[in-house]
């Protein structure tokens, strides 16, 4: 005997109007760590998803500084790095591109910059996933920065961008794509991490100002589409049983659920045997690592 009465549960309704061949198709995708994990997903069914030239970024402005400089071949340069406590940090990048010499992290940084530019020239979807309008601008200059790098905090000023400066990044950054590549799909998703530490005010604040700059978008400039990763985990799966400890990040479950939605409106229902199929191979990895182990 099973409950006679499910809970009522309430849906999203999307779609995404073109299919991709799951075998075929190359997808790049570009923001923050939720992104980074559908993308490991899909990359483990076979799906050719190549991610993040800069590293996981989080603010828009970084994110379409990253992309405008790989469409107009602006090559990094000892100027955008700074050593901190024996090791050389980017700027616009994420600390895994952070070196122990100036020469080591300027030629990683390049190696990329130049990699994505011939990826994107030929991807037949790129997937943004930006995760927060707060942004840290360098004191002494106002640039936005990527990344702290845990520097000292008096070196930087934080602040909410405007409805207008996510617009504009975002816009900035399908123009960087279309540079590139005038025909692929571009598909906007936003990040449903909450952000913290700092107050949840803020954070709803953060993604109000990113999810209408997205619509903007979408609403206005040809081939952008949005997915609804964000009102999925929170309005769909409306549950802390679908989050870390933390009670911030999805967990293993949701975001699996999340990838698979995304996967079957992009690919079509052959994605989702790719992907049950990579799931049993990481079973029976772990499955033998174990024994081995033991």
């Amino acid at each position: 005997m099973q409950t006679v009465l499910e809970p009522p549960r309430t849906r999203v309704n999307f779609e995404l109007p073109f299919r991709l061949d799951p075998a075929e198709a190359l997808v790049v995708s570009a923001g923050s760590c939720f992104a980074e994990n559908m993308a490991d997903r899909l990359a483990a069914a076979g799906v050719r998803c190549e991610q993040n030239p800069n590293g996981i970024l989080y603010n828009p402005v970084s994110l379409c500084e990253s992309f405008r400089r790989i469409a107009e071949g602006r090559a990094y340069t000892g100027e955008d790095f700074v050593e901190y406590e024996g090791r050389w940090h980017g700027w616009f990048h994420h600390g895994a591109f952070s070196r122990t010499t100036l020469e080591e992290a300027v030629n990683a940084a390049e190696r990329e910059r130049r990699r994505f530019a011939d990826l994107l020239a030929r991807a037949d979807l790129v997937l943004l996933t930006p995760a927060s309008a707060s942004v840290f601008e360098r004191s002494e200059n106002g640039m936005v920065v990527a990344n702290c790098h845990k520097l000292p905090g008096n070196r930087f000023r934080r602040r909410l961008l405007t409805c207008g400066e996510c617009t504009e990044a975002l816009e900035g950054t399908v123009e960087a794509v279309r540079r590139l590549n005038p025909t692929c799909r571009i598909v906007f998703t936003l990040s449903p991490v909450r952000h913290t530490p700092g107050d949840l005010v803020t954070n709803a604040r953060s993604k109000a100002l990113l999810l209408t700059a997205i619509h903007d978008c979408t609403d206005r400039l040809p081939d952008t589409f949005y997915f609804p990763a964000y009102e999925i985990i929170l309005d769909e799966l409306r549950d802390y049983r679908f989050f870390k400890e933390d009670m911030c990040h999805p967990n293993e479950l949701a975001v699996n659920i999340v990838t698979r939605t995304f996967a079957a409106a992009c690919f079509g229902d052959r994605v989702l045997t790719m992907l049950d199929e990579a799931d049993r191979r990481a079973r029976r990895s772990h499955h033998v690592e174990l024994f081995r182990k033991g």
